[in-house]
């Protein structure tokens, strides 16, 4: 455990029983994300993913080979 956590978590132990109680809920929902190897994505993730579907139904996206070419443009400059 980090020194960090540990001064964190004594420092709670003064703390009235609301704010303790909404610590243990967040650490708890935190400790379940971990152990069940879950992800949870941003609104903003979220919405970067909605618009790059939205590219592609649209066909603004680009070939293997095109990308390449971006690269191997951009690497010499």
């Amino acid at each position: 455990m980090s020194k960090t956590l540990r001064d964190v978590l004594a420092r709670a132990e003064t703390w009235p029983d609301w704010a303790q109680r909404d610590l243990a809920e967040i650490a708890s929902q935190m400790d379940r994300e971990v152990r069940g190897g879950r992800y949870r994505a941003t609104s903003e993730e979220l919405d970067k993913l909605d618009e790059a579907a939205a590219q592609v139904r649209r066909g603004e996206v680009v070939s293997g080979a095109e990308l390449e070419a971006i690269f191997a443009k951009h690497r010499k400059a």
